[in-house]
């Protein structure tokens, strides 16, 4: 490591980094806010300490200067649509977030960092993520009640979101083969990730996830053909590939053979499995390193080796396609039946039928809404994160989705075309930057080939679920993507600056980063005193409501502490408290659903039938879905109102159903 710092000022920061990622990932992929602002203002901390103890960036490539500001500028774009958001609180927490990713970018970039340290940090992040499996494997195996691990019977810890999970996997397995698949890795790491990325692999099978099952194959042709190394990389993902097809009979098993009784049986045969599978890659891997690095090939030999390889491959393929038409028929009627499947919105099959056989799912309706709100809001969407609310007025589902379940068409809902056309033009300069790594020659190539292949996986399959939301998904995707710029050859220096004009730039960039800490930090604390509140209420409900009203004062934006207070005050059946706590929730967000509901509520029961029908119908326009809403204003028509602890009690079951996941 010590030698690795050579000449590699930016290695530091990035393995720290890179372990905050790791512990995000195994903190539910760092979705929640109690963890992802606290990461986010250390990895802001330690850009501004590398920045003291590195020394300004000199030489930068202008491509990735140009990546960066413009990912500031998205950021930048995403505050202001605050102004217009309906959920400003909520656009705000949309708006930190693209700011903290922005920062991952500038730690990664801006600071040179040799291809020998270079793989370094992929291989960090490959293994990690395969320690985090191992584990995730071990304790499922291990457990009384293995079932809450899983969500429909698809492996779902540690991110508690099935595809999540399968992402959070096929990022470290791309990782591990990475560097398994480089030469000059040392040959015990080579082996550990071999068998890492066949650990991986199966992992993510186990999730079951069908738009994994389609970008995949696409990602691991990228992956094989960007930059040199290709054979090592398809020797690498064909030995991985193939030790997840030997398991995959009893992996898949564990869904589609599911009964209570036999869950243990079926997760402990599947988790033998893809364990011995593992160590036999390892093994494998270790023979191929030993060879490797003693088995010098002439010029002749290893134009054959690319050309038999090249062969062997193109056969597999058309074995593979020829093996498909023969099972499934033709690929053209499969597509059409599968599309037909997607835009019919039906549920995905249940357990004891293949989930892969089935294309159904609610994202056609989200996709279609996303498309609406756009159409309406062209130039600068709806604000940040604000998907929802415009959902749950639009969508024909019963499902209530807080993102479009993809990046492009979330970012074009949310930010509009300036917000798309910005970060379209960060994602295309930092690519742009990273390609530049050629230049620095083929060790410095290959690296950056297979972050930006990394990259490309994450933004590929998060173009069809909701992974920018993920920070142990995203941070990692943007990291890479700053390990390829900073790879690239740097300009030699120009002539120096003034120093007033160098002063200036150190007074701005401390500007921002001061505006940042506190834009991160306060939602962040307000966060904490919510979670504390929420926790500690029946033991101390004075304590509760001046933990909440101090959350009020941090973020002024956001419904949520009087939300929370109102919810807590019904619970303690102070009735006139909830209804002010849940009229001051109006005031910040008029149209909030769960506060005119409630509002709702507290009118029928105090006999004020006009103002709860008047309230309730407001919230079915919120909600029009919303099948309990419908029977609370059924109920307020009749005469008949529902009690708020009724509706309370049905809304914490759905919750409670709802929470590990928004969408099949």
């Amino acid at each position: 490591m010590v030698k690795a710092l050579r000449g590699s000022p930016g290695l530091l920061p990035m393995m720290v980094a890179i372990g905050v990622f790791l512990v995000l990932g195994a903190s539910n992929g760092g979705y929640f806010p109690t963890a992802w602002y606290p990461a986010g203002l250390f990895l802001l901390a330690l850009l501004g300490v590398s920045a003291v103890a590195l020394g300004p960036p000199r030489g930068v490539p202008r491509a990735a200067l140009a990546a960066l500001a413009l990912l500031g500028c998205c950021a930048a774009w995403a505050y202001l649509s605050i102004a217009w958001a309906e959920q400003q609180g909520t656009a705000w927490e949309g708006a930190n977030r693209a700011a903290v990713y922005a920062v991952v970018y500038a730690l990664f970039v801006l600071w040179p960092v040799t291809p020998a340290a270079g793989r370094l940090v992929p291989a960090a992040l490959g293994l990690g993520i395969a320690g985090i499996g191992m584990v995730e494997l071990v304790r499922v195996d291990g457990a009384g009640d293995p079932i809450s691990y899983f969500i429909e019977v698809r492996l779902a810890e540690p991110a508690g979101y099935i595809n999540a999970n399968v992402a959070f996997w096929t990022l470290g397995a791309l990782a591990c083969l990475a560097s398994a698949a480089a030469r000059e890795v040392p040959v015990p790491v080579r082996a550990l990730a071999l068998g890492g990325g066949g650990l991986l692999l199966a992992l993510a099978l186990m999730g079951q996830s069908r738009g994994w099952i389609l970008t995949l194959p696409v990602a691991l042709i990228v992956f094989v053909l960007l930059g040199p190394g290709r054979v090592r990389r398809l020797w690498a993902v064909a030995a991985a590939a193939g030790g997840t097809a030997l398991v995959s009979g009893s992996v898949i098993a564990v869904r589609d053979d599911f009964t209570p009784s036999g869950l243990d049986g079926l997760v402990h045969r599947a988790a033998t499995a893809i364990l011995l599978a593992a160590a036999a890659l390892t093994v494998v891997g270790l023979a191929w390193g030993v060879l490797d690095r003693r088995v010098r090939l002439s010029p002749a030999v290893s134009r054959g080796v690319r050309l038999g390889t090249a062969a062997a491959a193109a056969l597999a393929i058309a074995g593979g396609l020829a093996a498909f038409v023969v099972s499934e028929g033709s690929p053209v009627t499969k597509a059409s039946t599968a599309w037909d499947e997607f835009k019919s919105n039906d549920t995905a099959p249940g357990v004891r039928s293949s989930r892969f056989a089935s294309a159904g799912t609610n994202r056609h309706d989200f996709w279609s809404v996303a498309v609406e709100v756009f159409a309406d809001h062209p130039v600068g969407g709806v604000g940040a994160d604000n998907f929802q609310p415009e959902y749950l007025r639009r969508g024909d589902s019963p499902e209530q989705p807080r993102f479009a379940h993809s990046l492009p068409l979330g970012v074009l809902a949310q930010t509009g075309v300036v917000g798309a056309l910005l970060l379209a033009a960060a994602l295309l300069s930092a690519a742009l930057a990273g390609a530049g790594a050629r230049r620095s020659g083929a060790a410095a190539g290959g690296v950056a080939a297979a972050s930006l292949a990394i990259f490309g996986y994450w933004l590929l399959h998060g173009s069809v679920d909701w992974f920018w939301e993920f920070p142990a998904l995203a941070g990692p995707a943007f990291a890479m993507l700053g390990l390829a710029g900073a790879l690239a050859p740097r300009r030699p220096p120009g002539r120096r600056s003034s120093t007033r004009r160098g002063v200036a730039g150190i007074v701005l960039a401390g500007a921002v980063g001061v505006a940042l800490a506190a834009s991160l930090g306060a939602p962040w604390l307000a966060e904490r005193q919510i979670a504390r509140a929420s926790e500690d209420w029946r033991e101390d409900p004075t304590a509760a409501f001046r933990r909440l009203d101090r959350a009020e004062s941090l973020n002024p934006l956001s419904p949520q502490p009087a939300l929370t207070a109102g919810t807590i005050a019904l619970r303690l059946d102070q009735r006139e408290l909830a209804a002010r706590r849940f009229r001051a929730a109006l005031e910040r967000e008029p149209r909030n659903a769960y506060a005119l509901l409630e509002l709702g509520l507290l009118a029928g029961e105090r006999g004020d039938r006009g103002r709860a029908v008047r309230l309730l119908v407001r919230a079915r326009a919120e909600t029009p879905n919303d099948a309990i809403v419908r029977h609370a204003l059924r109920g307020a028509r009749r005469g008949r109102p529902l009690s708020t602890d009724q509706v309370n009690a049905r809304i914490l079951r759905r919750a409670r159903a709802r929470a590990p996941t928004s969408a099949p």
